[in-house]
């Protein structure tokens, strides 16, 4: 299993991970983005059963609204309010969208996206495409995502890849920027490589 979280501390979520991790699910636990205005890890990223993941913007630099802390994995694209991250939204028709902010929130309908809760670094409205099932949003949500999904094809390699597995193989590839450990983690997601380090030890055995 693997899941992307991206809230705040509930005992669901540590119950969740623990579960998935002990019963040897082919999963880190939980990628967990971030975006609560506060820069320091919080839950469930700082659980034990997770990866950390910051963001990075269109450059490759560590965003001003990243998480921070010896928590943080890794990082992965996230975007900003100027180059936000295109991706499919979970709504029943086309996408309208008043305001300057933007959530992907299931149960959205054609009126308008729910803003409550969205990322402070949300998309303006501005750089929505009206089109049915897509929009735009920044924040570690969407660099969560993008580690998640790298995750699920590191399983497609090898699916008895272990939860520690998949985080080494994350780490090991990973790209240096440059910053401190606490904003950067290992580095930025590197997909390319960490499927070639899962094909090179598959050919090993």
């Amino acid at each position: 299993m693997v899941m992307v979280a991206s809230a705040g501390n509930s005992d669901t979520y540590i119950g969740q991970s623990e579960g998935a991790d002990s019963e040897g699910a082919d999963s880190e636990g939980a990628d967990s983005g971030q975006d609560c205005g506060v820069q320091q890890v919080k839950y469930p990223a700082r659980y034990a059963e997770t990866i950390g993941v910051g963001a990075t913007d269109g450059d490759g630099r560590v965003t001003p609204y990243s998480i921070r802390g010896e928590e943080v994995d890794l990082v992965a694209p996230g975007g900003t309010r100027t180059e936000p991250i295109i991706s499919t939204m979970t709504t029943a028709g086309s996408l309208e969208v008043t305001g300057n902010a933007v959530a992907a929130s299931e149960g959205a309908d054609s009126e308008g996206a729910d803003s409550e809760g969205a990322d402070s670094e949300g998309a303006d409205s501005s750089q929505i495409e009206y089109t049915p099932y897509y929009g735009t949003a920044s924040g570690t949500s969407q660099a969560a995502a993008h580690v998640t999904g790298v995750v699920a094809l590191l399983l497609g390699v090898n699916p008895e890849l272990t939860p520690d597995d998949v985080l080494q193989i994350l780490q090991k590839t990973a790209m240096d920027l440059g910053e401190p450990v606490e904003a950067q983690g290992a580095g930025l997601l590197d997909a390319a490589q960490a499927v070639k380090e899962v094909r090179k030890e598959r050919h090993k055995d």
